[in-house]
């Protein structure tokens, strides 16, 4: 269990002291559980489901999704294709903070993930990891470290890792190649620098495709493997990374740092798939669809801040004041293009279709630049009140045509939004504590009828309310935690049912600003050693959430009601050498209902659809041997039992 975090704040501090529930995957936990990529990490996060689309997963928390996205505690990014698809082998730790993170993000109530780098170590340290898995999946890692010259004040690391994986999905194939290489530098005794770069290349084919439903949502009864694609459906992903951090200590009490990453992301694709809702009575209605699409992303974020604490009334405070920016650019275009209708019972494959030589490039650039500060003040012993807020004083977003010319802007006004925490020390192990932050989100491209649109829909708000208790056991080696949290968001746009929609550049039309949202639940959570060699993470989760206009249904079905996961690692004691792990992620019912308009429907009508999925558990294991002080032989099993779901 880590003891400190920055989630919550921009420099380390105990997560008993953050007033908000936080989970943090360690270094350890990630290699004993083999987890490599994002979908697998946010599956053993507590409180989180995954929703799966086409070629990219969703992840949410709270009944509401995550989009924010944090590296070594910095500015807050979008939730790019580039973090959904990093390869974990280059991190020493990823921790998600639940609920609205109002001080330094946009305030959205379902949470914001934070990455940590590995940073070189001070002694030379070569590891590798060597691994082969069910459906030819091959996969190798190489980490090495250590000093590189000026007396130890100048440090490397570089990780490698090579994969190659197919999966139970027929066609599914993916290469990945990772080269990632950091470097800390003590320019001084007060100045720490922290630099490096990381590139990573996916290459898959026979791209999986979502299964199609009957037009009434129900299962078309396909076997797992089906996948209504080609084998020779293709999708490039490419990202570069450029970040360096400046820490320069001020005196014994104050630092200043300095935090800048650079993004380049590249995602090209040719794929055919079988779409369309199916009659459930003719078995008709798929359609062979071609998407290619080739898009360049940018996204530069900085953050810089001072942090420090001082004496006031024989009590010592802590003080944080920042500024964050990012631009985020994006170019590229896409087409669709009908090929034949065919039956998903029984098709038949097409043939290769070419690759454009080139789309109608457009061009997006969102501009962002705001401040904060936080306050944490102890006037008693026992008692923290944290006070603070963000100021966005800039936000805009730019729209460019294939040939240069400024279709359109939307510029936002500024923002102020407040946020408030307090933490009171029952004892020296046992806290309570309780916080407030409000959400906003500008709806400023959404606007009201008639078309082609008349103003903008008022800014989307709402408030996270938490509260909870921290218990710290075993010397701080055990964790435990329960929050109740209550979300209300208000005013996000809905279409309007009177105006057809009516789509432009940057903006749309028509819309009404009447959706009510509200989410409430509790956690409980427990993480650390809970006995001599005994690890766990346990995780469970209550959400009831409904749409306050829409008769209290449930707006987020995806979410269940009960969610449960659970990992334990116990290492011997008499037979040091031998460890066994064993986990379950487990949920209740869940639901998607909605409408869907038929790909290449020349009316426009939409189709009501619903379906039901039961509740299912997921069990997994793991043993693992030290051959010796350097060798460790491991074997990980997921889905033991064999269960179907989707």
């Amino acid at each position: 269990m880590p003891g400190t975090t920055s989630m919550g704040g921009k420099g380390p501090q105990k997560l008993r002291e953050i007033p908000q529930s936080v989970t943090v995957i360690t270094r350890q936990r990630l290699e004993d559980q083999q987890l490599t990529n994002m979908d697998q990490v946010m599956n053993q996060m507590t409180g989180v489901t995954r929703k799966e689309a086409w070629a990219k997963n969703t992840y949410v928390s709270r009944g509401f999704e995550i989009t924010n996205v944090r590296y070594e505690g910095g500015a807050t990014s979008t939730l790019l294709d580039s973090s959904r698809f990093e390869d974990l082998a280059q991190f020493d730790s990823v921790g998600l903070l639940r609920g609205a993170d109002g001080l330094y993000g946009a305030g959205e109530p379902g949470g914001v993930i934070n990455f940590m780098y590995k940073r070189p170590l001070a002694q030379p340290q070569v590891k590798l990891m060597s691994s082969a898995g069910s459906w030819d999946n091959y996969r190798g890692e190489f980490d090495v470290t250590g000093p590189l010259g000026l007396d130890g004040r100048l440090r490397g690391r570089y990780v490698g890792v090579l994969e190659d994986k197919h999966s139970f999905v027929d066609y599914d194939h993916k290469k990945r190649n990772l080269n990632y290489a950091s470097f800390e530098f003590d320019v001084t005794d007060e100045s720490l620098l922290f630099f490096g770069l990381s590139h990573q290349r996916d290459d898959l084919n026979g791209v999986r495709n979502t299964l199609g439903r009957f037009a009434d949502g129900s299962d078309l009864g396909l076997p797992r493997s089906t996948n209504l694609t080609t084998p020779w459906s293709w999708n490039d992903i490419e990202s570069t990374t450029f970040f360096v951090r400046l820490d320069q200590q001020l005196n014994d009490s104050w630092k200043a740092v300095a935090n800048l990453r650079h993004n380049i992301n590249e995602n090209a694709q040719n794929v055919v798939e079988l779409e369309n809702p199916i009659d459930p009575v003719t078995g008709a209605g798929g359609v062979w669809w071609n998407n290619q699409h080739d898009f360049r992303t940018t996204e530069t974020t900085l953050d810089l801040n001072t942090q420090g604490s001082f004496e006031l009334f024989r009590h010592r405070h802590d003080l944080t004041v920042g500024v964050d920016a990012s631009n985020k650019k994006g170019k590229g275009g896409s087409y669709w293009n009908m090929l034949y209708a065919d039956s998903v019972f029984s098709p038949t494959l097409p043939g290769y279709y070419p690759t454009a030589e080139s789309f109608p490039d457009t061009s997006t650039e969102v501009r962002k630049v705001g401040s904060y500060t936080s306050l944490r003040i102890r006037p008693v012993d026992d008692l923290s009140l944290i006070v603070g807020g963000r100021y966005t004083l800039k936000e805009d977003t730019e729209y460019v045509g294939a040939t240069g010319q400024r279709l359109s802007s939307v510029e936002e006004d500024p923002q102020f939004v407040p946020y408030y925490g307090i933490v009171y020390d029952l004892t020296p192990t046992l806290s309570l504590y309780a916080s407030h932050a409000e959400i906003y989100k500008s709806q400023a491209t959404l606007l009201q009828g008639p078309p082609p649109g008349s103003k903008a829909l008022e800014p989307l708000t709402g408030t996270n309310y938490e509260i909870g208790i921290k218990s710290e056991m075993a010397d701080g080696r055990l964790l435990g935690s329960f929050a109740l949290y209550r979300i209300e968001k208000k005013g996000e746009g809905q279409t309007d049912p009177n105006y057809p929609r009516n789509w432009g550049a940057v903006t749309s039309c028509c819309y009404v600003g009447n959706g009510y949202q509200l989410s409430q639940g509790f956690e409980v959570e427990l993480n650390g050693e809970v006995a001599p060699g005994l690890q766990v993470s346990m995780g469970y989760t209550y959400n009831a959430n409904e749409n306050k206009r829409a008769g209290d249904a449930r707006f987020s079905t995806h979410t269940p009601r009960h969610l449960f996961k659970l990992w334990s690692d116990y290492r011997f004691q008499r037979l040091h050498a031998l460890s066994l792990g064993a986990g379950v992620v487990a949920q209740s019912q869940h639901s998607e209902a909605g409408t869907v308009v038929p790909m290449g429907s020349t009316s426009g009508d939409s189709l009501d659809y619903t379906f039901v999925e039961s509740g299912y558990a997921l069990y997994s294991a793991r043993a693992a041997y030290d051959l010796d002080e350097h060798w460790t032989l491991a074997l990980n099993a997921n889905n033991l039992f064999d269960k179907t779901y989707y």
